[in-house]
């Protein structure tokens, strides 16, 4: 925390607040968000990783870190991605962006496209 007295907002800036909290993203305490995110984007690996530290277990749970969720305008998730997909780099994550805001652009109103998975193209 006391970096943010020297990056933005800068200027001596020292909060009174948590910025962050753990947050369960499985499991019995899974915060709602999360549920609600994975019960409309499937996940992108079939996988169960081990071990698995909570309970109960499900195929669409969050399986590492840094797994992305794109999250149209209208609060339904449209895509999920990897944890290995950069947003600064990847091509599909980015065409993806671009055809989003483009549908705003347009002033295309509704729900999202159903939502989907994509899986990163590895090799």
């Amino acid at each position: 925390m006391n970096g943010l007295k020297h990056v933005r907002p800068g200027g001596g800036f020292v909060p009174n607040f948590p910025l962050t909290l753990t947050t369960k993203v499985n499991g019995q305490d899974e915060h709602p968000m999360y549920k609600y995110l994975k019960s409309l984007c499937k996940s992108v690996y079939k996988k169960l990783y081990h071990p698995i530290l909570y309970d109960p277990v499900y195929t669409e749970d969050v399986k590492w870190n840094y797994e992305k969720f794109l999250i149209g305008p209208d609060g339904i998730p449209i895509y999920r991605y990897a944890q290995t997909v950069d947003p600064a780099t990847d091509a599909q994550f980015l065409a993806d962006v671009k055809e989003e805001l483009a549908k705003l652009k347009g002033h295309t109103h509704g729900p999202s496209s159903a939502p989907s998975a994509h899986v990163p193209v590895v090799g």
